[in-house]
């Protein structure tokens, strides 16, 4: 039986709580998070697993996407998404993050209700302009024109230009700067992970593996269960340990998914074989539509030592700098990477692995001293430095 305790505390309170203990009895927050159940409403499947499901819905007369977690779900899974709402509070409101309408946590099924994004996650979006939309060329600029349903159910037609592609990472880039300042570890950052809403914003979410690392600055792993093995650092791989430097990492890899236009990420590689594939120095190559300089930014992001990674800071800085510029950085036609992966690869893009000690290190990338400007960042590591393959 799980039962549920409820204590209500002050919302300033919540960081300082120290993490409940889950036995057969659960102790809930209550707080002015707190929505009034009777006034939710649900509507259209999003997306559902075994345990779990997330819907369309109404919270009064404001559409909403609602999680939660099936009765018949394990205590752990219901565990995760107090963690997550709890989470979510304490992360607190930004333009490019998902935001928490609040919640309802008095009885079974809990319900973690969420602002309604409508244009679906990001990776299906640039899949469906890949392989539906027509690429045309205007003032010696490539552009995609796309077709997606907004919220009230219509057609919408739109184009996408190489700028775009670079305000979404842009975007991001911001998002994971304010989760960095605030000592939050996304641990699951990918394509799928964001979504589109309205005038092209785009919205980190899913905070489900995302953990507060306010005293250690870094997450152990310690439990088992399914990991996003195609965007986790070396160290994760090995170590199981998450941290900002790691989010850096999985940030690269989404970029090259943007820039692949939703693409599957070492499409030639088993996933069995991807940790010493890395150690042994490689790195994604360079999809035929990116530019070297745009591609030297994902290079960053995949450098062996963490600690030689940039700043989310530093990643948003190169990014608008890359924007300021007259410059065709990315092309939206002839890529080289199919959408699918490759036969040879394993169908999961997530699961555990047994992994060896680490080979030694052979790439060398040079460390971006912190107090660098953003001009000097413009120059001396997209313009001068070129790395080696």
């Amino acid at each position: 039986m799980w039962k549920l305790k409820t204590k209500t505390i002050p919302t300033s309170d919540v960081r300082g709580a120290s993490k409940m203990d889950y036995t057969s009895e659960q102790t809930v927050v209550t707080d002015e998070w707190e929505l009034d159940p009777s006034l939710l409403r649900f509507s259209t499947p999003l997306g559902q697993g075994a345990f779990g499901k997330v819907v369309t819905g109404y919270y009064a007369q404001r559409k909403v996407a609602i999680k939660v977690v099936k009765d018949s779900a394990p205590l752990s899974y219901k565990e995760d998404l107090l963690d997550e709402l709890n989470l979510m509070k304490r992360i607190g409101i930004h333009p490019n993050i998902v935001s928490m309408v609040g919640a309802c946590t008095q009885k079974e099924p809990i319900a973690l209700v969420m602002e309604y994004v409508p244009y679906g996650n990001l990776h299906n979006f640039l899949r469906k302009c890949r392989s539906e939309g027509e690429v045309r060329l205007r003032n010696g600029t490539s552009e995609l024109n796309y077709s997606v349903m907004d919220k009230n159910g219509q057609i919408e037609n739109g184009i996408i230009t190489p700028v775009d592609i670079l305000s979404f990472a842009r975007q991001i880039s911001m998002a994971m700067e304010y989760m960095a300042e605030n000592k939050y570890v996304h641990r699951d950052l990918a394509a799928r992970n964001v979504l589109l809403d309205c005038g092209k914003v785009v919205k980190v979410c899913d905070f489900g593996l995302s953990r507060d690392i306010y005293k250690d600055n870094q997450y152990q792993k310690l439990t088992n269960g399914k990991l996003p093995i195609k965007w986790m650092a070396i160290e994760s791989l090995r170590d199981r340990i998450f941290t900002t430097q790691s989010d850096v990492w999985s940030f690269g890899i989404l970029l090259w998914e943007i820039v692949s236009l939703g693409a599957s990420p070492y499409p030639s590689i088993a996933l069995a074989d991807l940790y010493h594939v890395l150690c042994s120095g490689y790195r994604m190559e360079k999809t035929s539509n990116c530019s070297e300089e745009l591609y030297r930014i994902m290079r960053l992001c995949w450098a062996e030592n963490p600690q030689k990674r940039p700043t989310f800071t530093q990643l948003r800085h190169l990014l608008e700098y890359l924007l300021s510029k007259d410059c065709n950085y990315l092309e939206l036609d002839n890529i080289n990477v199919p959408l699918a992966a490759s036969e040879n690869s394993s169908p999961p893009q997530s699961f555990e692995i047994d992994l060896a000690p680490p080979l030694p290190e052979r790439r060398q990338i040079p460390e971006i001293p912190a107090d660098t400007s953003p001009e000097e960042l413009s120059t001396e590591f997209l313009i001068r430095r070129v790395y080696s393959q």
